[in-house]
């Protein structure tokens, strides 16, 4: 379905309701712009709380383990620095280079 909306002088647009429906959008929330090569698309922001159950389904479970026996109790620097000293963070930026050449 195709939906229409009329710019503002100000820039703004009213959302059709179809749309904030279908994305669950309520007032005062975030939208998320996404500019592609000929199109723009639009989502609702994710919560932290989504966020965090998105990223606690792709973890495996090895690595939470890890986590807990190797992270607990430190303060978020502290576990920085620990992780900074792994094999992971090496290889992490070792592709984060490669991927800039």
């Amino acid at each position: 379905m195709t939906y229409a909306a009329t710019l503002t002088k100000t820039g703004q647009i009213t959302i059709p309701k179809d749309i904030r429906d279908f994305l669950g959008l309520e007032p005062g929330q975030r939208i998320i712009f996404r500019k592609g090569k000929n199109s723009v698309a639009i989502e609702r922001e994710k919560t932290a709380t989504e966020i965090a159950e998105e990223i606690d389904k792709i973890i495996p479970d090895e690595a939470k383990k890890y986590h807990m026996e190797h992270f607990a109790g430190m303060t978020s620097s502290e576990m920085q620095d620990a992780w900074l000293k792994t094999d992971d963070s090496r290889r992490h930026f070792k592709e984060e280079y490669e991927r800039t050449l």
